[in-house]
């Protein structure tokens, strides 16, 4: 069998930064139909990976359903813990009863994780934690001794614990300096922000510059859509996938909350087409439809 040389494959790492972002959007009742907080666990961990795989930017969740307050605030903890570098973790996170069992979840091997073995070199992106010492800001970056941060446009109201990302500019005179997303030159990870409603999602996240897709029974193919998106004129700097919950697709929680979503979409897709199942969880429906995004991104070259 022919091995394709390493300027034809598809795999690079660091995994490279996406031109256009990428961001997803779900309900706080996708952990609903879990009847145990460790199987709650279990989901948010698979959604985690779905969205680091496919290089996700931005993660929006939506509350959906009063009864779902407690399934955001686990979904939530569980997210913002996992995309915690692990070195990190015992500053920024508590123990809480929604944190119970992280420790069965596979470890999310972000670029931003970087491992204990690796060492520190001259040049090095890393995400660290601030220490104000003597009225002068340090940064813990996982290593023995703290860096001290370099003078800059960013390095200002900086607050104990705080965390950022750094470059490590020095290792011999332990000096560091703020980065802005911006310079980070790979994929980093992804945000994770919280809204009180799928109307409040929209009209905070939707703009002209944002191709915005809907998930759902009633859609059309996904090549149908990318193609679109390829003729788009001016282009776009995101495209946002809007995903519904396990029992309504996200246009009929639109209609319950009293606004047409269509109006805010460029199109619907089906992901599934013909599914052999009565329903698709939203977190399977991650998995299927940010692969084929993926795929189709790729094809038409909007990466």
């Amino acid at each position: 069998m022919r091995v394709l040389s390493k300027e034809y494959t598809l795999f690079k790492w660091l995994p490279p930064k996406r031109r256009v972002k990428l961001s997803v959007a779900f309900p706080s009742s996708v952990l609903s139909v879990e009847p145990s907080l460790y199987k709650k666990t279990l989901v948010s961990g698979f959604i985690a990976r779905a969205l680091a795989i496919f290089r996700v930017s931005n993660s929006y969740i939506y509350l959906d359903s009063k009864e779902s307050i407690n399934d955001l605030r686990i979904l939530e903890s569980i997210l913002r813990y996992i995309t915690t570098p692990p070195y990190l973790r015992k500053y920024l996170h508590k123990l809480r009863s929604e944190l119970r069992y992280v420790g069965i979840l596979p470890p999310l091997a972000l670029p931003s994780h970087y491992l204990g073995e690796e060492p520190l070199t001259n040049g090095m992106i890393r995400e660290g934690i601030v220490f104000i010492k003597s009225g002068r800001p340090y940064v813990y970056v996982g290593s023995e001794q703290l860096f001290r941060l370099k003078a800059g446009r960013l390095r200002k109201d900086l607050r104990n614990l705080q965390r950022v990302t750094v470059r490590l500019v020095s290792i011999k005179r332990k000096i560091a300096e703020l980065v802005s997303d911006e310079e980070i030159p790979c994929y980093w990870g992804f945000t994770i922000e919280i809204f009180n409603s799928l109307k409040e999602l929209i009209q905070t996240k939707v703009s002209r510059d944002v191709f915005a897709i809907l998930t759902s029974k009633r859609g059309v193919a996904i090549h149908e859509c990318i193609s679109k998106l390829s003729r788009r004129k001016g282009g776009c700097s995101e495209v946002l996938m809007i995903f519904g919950s396990p029992k309504l697709d996200a246009d009929e929680i639109a209609y319950r909350e009293g606004f047409d979503l269509h109006d805010y979409v460029e199109c619907i897709i089906n992901t599934a087409p013909y599914q052999g199942v009565r329903t698709i969880r939203t977190y399977e429906a991650l998995y299927i439809s940010l692969a084929l995004l993926n795929n189709e991104l790729l094809r038409y070259g909007i990466q």
